[in-house]
This record gives structure tokens, C-alpha cells and sequence, in this order.
């Protein structure tokens, strides 16, 4: 992560190479070391090889800020982004990004954001789901994430997700089917789809089974004939029109970008989600 990514307000006038590489070296630091509560300016200093004033006296003046405001910084960053993606608890965040007190957590959040961490997320997710969310494949993680929280939020959706992936290989399914596993006519739930993702029925399940299909291709889980089966197309021509045309390349041409997150993780979640 760079220390652009990273945020730090570099202050104009200090751009130059020496200042380049110490900030690098810092950003580097506070990156590798951030999420650990035993780490702070003192350790930061020893492993930069400076005093911990002298490395204040640097940060101030490349920065504006000290180097535990940096620390502070970086870890808000990692905060934030994981209350918009992830489902895990404040605890367990403030524990993520390196602090052992909750309270502490959320008194540093509130002095970045001027929300506290539980408002700050609720507003988020009140403002994603007044907007659409792209539909798009391959789906990144970040892609996965939201569209199980878009499950949770509805439970139309849940039920339409796991009929797909318990029929995946089924080329036969029909928007009927779908439609009867949802409780709402073919129509509704077009309407609904669309609302939620920009794109008609067909064209959202055909995404699902491109998805399955680009894992499939990434593990080198059988042909090409035999992954356009088992995803549900009714033969390797038409998956290969659907994926060229999706995707922009033919299938034996994909160049699979692996994720944490899979098919198999998401029908997981639903089952278990289902269960509770």
C-alpha cells in the first residue's frame, strides 16, 4: 500500500526523493505492523532506526501530523473499510486493527468520521441500498459481499440465489421455477431483479453460472465442454458466445484472477444463513 493509499496528507514542498522513500518506508511499516495493539510510535521508531522524537520531528514536517496520528490513521482506514464490507462485529474490527478496548476503538473512530462505528455502518448500508448495485462478471470479493448482504436484506432474493446454485447444471430452469421458489409471478420478480441490479431476470442468472464457470476454468475442474455443462449451458458454443460476449474473451483464453471468496462460499452462506 502506498502512503497515497494509505491517505497521509503530504504536505506540499516535501515531495522530493529522500522524503519519497521515508514516507514509502513508513507507510510500509505502519501497513505490516498496524493491526498488532503492542505496536506504536516507540516500536515505529526502533524499527525506522530514528529516536521517537526525531521521528515526530520527520513526520511533522513532511506530513503535519505525528507518527501516532499516522498509526491512528491508517488503522480508521482499515475500520471503515471493513464496516462497509464485512459483516464481522465492532469487537472483533477494533480487534482487527490493533485495539484491545472497544471503548478506545470507538472514541478514535468517532474523532476521524465524527460517526461511531455502528452509525457510521448503518448509514453506509442506508445509502447502498437506495442505490443499484452493478452486476457484473467475475465478481470480486467486495462484488460476493454485497450480494449476500443484498440476500440478507431480502428474502426473495435468498430463495432465488439457492434454487440457482442448488440447479446450476440444470439448463432447462426456467424463470416459472424461479418465480414459484419466490412466491411472486415471472413479472415481479423481473421487476424486482431489475430494480436491484439493472439487468433482466435471464441475463442475471446467466451471470451466476458465467461466475461457476470462471472458477471452474481457474481450477482446471475439467474441459471446456465439461465445465459448460456442469454450469448449466446447453453446450460449449453457447457458453463460449455468453462468455465472450460477458466477459469479452473465449473461454480457453480466461486468465483467472483468484478470490477468497467462490460459488461454493456463497451457497454456504445461504444454506447456513437459512438454517439460523
Amino acid at each position: 500500500m502506498s502512503t497515497e493509499n494509505m491517505g497521509f496528507p503530504v504536505l506540499p514542498g516535501n515531495d522530493g526523493k529522500n522524503a519519497t522513500l521515508f514516507l514509502n518506508k513508513l507507510s510500509n511499516l505502519i501497513e505490516q505492523h498496524g493491526n498488532d495493539p503492542t505496536f506504536g510510535v516507540q516500536q515505529l521508531a526502533q524499527q525506522i532506526q530514528l529516536s521517537r522524537v526525531q521521528l515526530n520531528r520527520k513526520t511533522v514536517e513532511l506530513t503535519g501530523q505525528s507518527a501516532g496520528k499516522l498509526i491512528m490513521h491508517y488503522r480508521m482506514q482499515m475500520a471503515k473499510q471493513m464496516l462497509q464490507e464485512s459483516h464481522a462485529s465492532i469487537k472483533e474490527i477494533a480487534w482487527q486493527c490493533g485495539y484491545q478496548q472497544q471503548g478506545n476503538f470507538c472514541r478514535s473512530f468517532q474523532l476521524i468520521f465524527r460517526h461511531n462505528p455502528t452509525d457510521y455502518r448503518k448509514k453506509f448500508r442506508t445509502k447502498r441500498r437506495q442505490e443499484p448495485a452493478a452486476w457484473c462478471v467475475p465478481l470480486s470479493d467486495t462484488g460476493y459481499n454485497r450480494l449476500y448482504e443484498l440476500a440478507c436484506e431480502h428474502d426473495w432474493l435468498h430463495e432465488l440465489l439457492r434454487e440457482v446454485l442448488a440447479n446450476i447444471s440444470n439448463n432447462v430452469l426456467s424463470v416459472e421455477q424461479l418465480s414459484h421458489a419466490t412466491c411472486m409471478s415471472p413479472a415481479s420478480l423481473g421487476r424486482r431483479i431489475k430494480e436491484l441490479f439493472k439487468v433482466s431476470t435471464q441475463h442475471f442468472i446467466r451471470g451466476i453460472r458465467l461466475q461457476y464457470a470462471c472458477e471452474l476454468i481457474g481450477k482446471r475442474q475439467g474441459t471446456i465442454a465439461e465445465i459448460a455443462y456442469q454450469c448449466g449451458f446447453y453446450d460449449p458454443a453457447h457458453m463460449s458466445r455468453c462468455f465472450k460476449k460477458s466477459i469479452g474473451c473465449q473461454p480457453s483464453a480466461y486468465v483467472y484472477e483468484p478470490t477468497s471468496l467462490t460459488i461454493e462460499w456463497l451457497n454456504d452462506k445461504l444454506l447456513n444463513h437459512n438454517d439460523k
